[in-house]
């Protein structure tokens, strides 16, 4: 009454907001208290509260106020109460503690991979019906399996985060459990009938951990799912806003609504569903019998899923970093584990229609998408050629001067200005190095051949062959010396300091 007397002065929006926040937690906390009646009353006073409350956010808005932050306000509001509003909480929770209590009191037995076991410890079995609890919101909730945002789930806001906060609650519960259930096995290790009860409660840690894990499996596939469709949407504007022109692809370039999403994010995902198959595998093993061959098979096929789909976020990893070879390797390989995949399910006492049909889209993606990866290595492939057929045309031994002549693949002789090097053009004012130059051009390596003269071969050859005439009487004779004593004295002396030679 007071949120609604604030509504329509139109003066206090915040305190307004304040008494409707108000209102609806209290309202929430009745709901998990009452019976049947008193929830449907305490659910149409919830209808007209959250209109009223996003009314308010709406008008905070409008008039340039920043969005407020509802636990702030919850708390100023438990401020300002005094002391009342301490009591109406203790009482609220002390009513909600002993109406799960009651509730619990009826929850007795777990079912679990076709096997129903008694739940006799008062801990345990206070955990377990809080997840059963948690498991029928999620049931009732109006968001898809596949993590679609469209419709959020009523009385939360949001769509796919509400869901998985929803998962992890149930999830701890179950882990609550089973915590219950090993106490109690280490209470009961003596006694009569201590044996039957510790295989009981053996049982029931095990089924508890199956459900544990499922809801693991479920929780990582509604965030994987999710994923993936955001991703298949920015693939999709990507592709107008390469395609189109003018306004659609303005509209696509500009529309970031969504948070962005990786292709190696989604394949991680289906990396830890892999693990989460693996683990839940191990308990099917552990469990034995006919009923344990049965989750196996289902484990199989579900690992087998969940590769064949981390196969292909991978292969869209590598397309988008420009890795032709491997994308198209990883899409191919993709389709033969989506076949796989199929086989194994149809293989299973209960075949999985909807992991079918996603495997089916799964193959029919990498199908096109090899093609788009075949397309684009084909096409590096033909720019690589062309480029290199360019520079092997460019190769020439004449490298001085200015000019030069290269001969095309067809014959035909075109010229082209050469650049020259700083060693040929000494005695020009010419830069072959700094900044502009695409290249330094010093010298050319290897340097140009030099032309060496040489003698015809004709000659060397035929030289062998020639007989040359005798040049004997051409040559100086030697003159005889003369004898004498002054001759002989003289040339001991001579001989001595080397004349006479």
């Amino acid at each position: 009454m007071a949120g609604t007397l604030l509504l329509e002065k139109e003066s206090d929006w915040e305190g307004a907001l304040t008494s409707f926040l108000r209102s609806k937690q209290l309202l929430e906390g009745l709901f998990q208290v009452g019976d049947f009646e008193q929830r449907g009353t305490c659910r149409h006073f919830l209808d007209q509260v959250e209109p009223a409350v996003r009314f308010c956010e709406y008008q905070i808005s409008r008039r340039g106020g920043a969005a407020p932050d509802t636990a702030a306000l919850l708390a100023s509001a438990a401020a300002v109460g005094g002391p009342g509003q301490d009591v109406l909480a203790s009482k609220l929770a002390s009513l909600a503690a002993e109406a799960q209590a009651q509730r619990a009191a009826s929850t007795s037995e777990v079912s679990w991979n076709g096997e129903t076991l008694p739940v006799r410890d008062d801990r345990c079995r206070l955990a377990v019906h809080s997840a059963q609890e948690l498991e029928a919101q999620l049931k009732t909730s109006t968001v898809g399996r596949d993590g679609s945002e469209a419709e959020p789930m009523k009385g939360v806001e949001g769509g796919v985060d509400p869901r998985i906060a929803l998962y992890d609650r149930t999830i701890n519960a179950y882990s609550e459990a089973r915590a219950a259930a090993r106490a109690a096995m280490q209470l009961s290790l003596q006694g009569e009938g201590a044996e039957e009860a510790r295989a009981e409660l053996e049982a029931l840690g095990r089924a508890l951990l199956g459900l544990e894990l499922q809801h693991t499996i479920a929780r990582n596939l509604t965030l994987a799912q999710s994923a993936e469709k955001r991703l298949s949407r920015a693939l999709r504007r990507q592709f107008i806003a390469i395609n189109s022109s003018g306004a659609a692809a303005k509209a696509a370039a500009k529309d970031k609504t969504e948070r962005p999403v990786r292709a190696e994010d989604v394949a991680r995902l289906f990396d830890t569903l892999v693990a989460n198959a693996s683990e839940l595998n191990d308990l099917a093993a552990a469990v034995g019998g006919a009923a344990g061959e049965t989750l196996m098979d289902d484990c199989a096929a579900k690992t087998a899923h969940y590769q064949a789909a981390r196969c292909v976020f991978a292969a869209h990893a590598c397309l988008a970093g420009a890795q032709w070879p491997q994308a198209a390797a990883l899409f191919q390989r993709a389709e033969e584990r989506c076949s796989q995949a199929v086989a194994k399910y149809n293989e299973g006492a209960v075949p999985d229609a909807t992991g079918k049909a996603h495997l089916a889209k799964l193959a029919q993606q990498a199908k096109a998408f090899a093609t788009v990866a075949a397309a684009e290595l084909r096409a590096t492939e033909l720019r690589e050629s062309a480029a290199a057929a360019e520079q092997v045309d460019s190769l020439a031994l004449e490298g001085s001067g200015r000019s030069g002549t290269i001969a095309a693949a067809n014959g035909v002789k075109r010229t082209r200005e050469a650049a020259g090097f700083l060693a040929e053009s000494m005695d020009e004012w010419e830069a072959f190095i700094g900044h502009g130059m695409r290249d330094p051009r010093i010298a050319p390596l290897p340097p140009p051949p030099a032309l060496v003269p040489v003698r015809p071969i004709v000659l060397d050859t035929a030289l062998m062959c020639i007989e040359p005439p005798s040049v004997e009487h051409r040559a100086p004779k030697r003159q005889a010396a003369a004898a004498g004593a002054g001759a002989e004295d003289g040339g001991m002396v001579s001989r001595l300091f080397g004349w006479g030679r």
